[in-house]
């Protein structure tokens, strides 16, 4: 029988089940649509992400504060604080000022021209409607610079602070 224990902190979740390693990245998802919300939620939890949901922008930033996930996937247009704001709120905290954050928007085109806050290395542009596949390669690409960005600057060694750790074991 195994058992599975958990140190609490905000990193990603690296879980060793029978050998194999695997970290768990938190995604933080805001949009105003619930379908789009669901539809994140599904389609990377199925991909391994652990995804956290927001209908409100404020919500998001708050909960991103708190606990800066390793990647943002947020609508352009949104009641309260539209999705450049939410990304300058972003961009403002030390805590979160290197998040990558993908935006999505049917309205991208309008935009992309005007704020230069899009073109930055680590904001990504994605249009809807978009192919599931297209998501799922974006995310995994942000995870993954994200993570070497993080690894070029721990020392050696270093499992970085607020790492949690997840591990199977054989219970006696």
């Amino acid at each position: 029988m195994a058992q599975l224990l958990l140190s609490t902190c905000t990193e990603p979740i690296t879980v060793l089940l029978l050998g194999v390693q695997k970290v768990a990245h938190r995604i933080l998802g805001v949009d105003d649509d619930p379908y789009i919300l669901d539809l994140l939620r599904v389609l990377l939890e199925s991909e391994g992400y652990l995804v956290e949901t927001f209908d409100s922008a404020p919500q998001a930033l708050k909960a991103a504060i708190k606990s800066p996930p390793d990647a943002a996937i947020v609508d352009l247009m949104m009641p309260e604080m539209n999705g450049l704001d939410l990304l300058r709120a972003l961009r403002y905290d030390t805590r979160t000022h290197n998040l990558p954050v993908l935006i999505c928007s049917a309205y991208y085109e309008n935009l992309a021209s005007a704020n230069s806050e899009l073109d930055k290395p680590d904001v990504y542009r994605l249009r809807k409607p978009f192919h599931v596949g297209e998501l799922v390669d974006l995310v995994t690409e942000m995870v993954s610079k994200r993570g070497l960005k993080r690894r070029k600057k721990m020392p050696s060694g270093s499992s970085g602070p607020g790492r949690i750790s997840a591990f199977a074991a054989s219970q006696p």
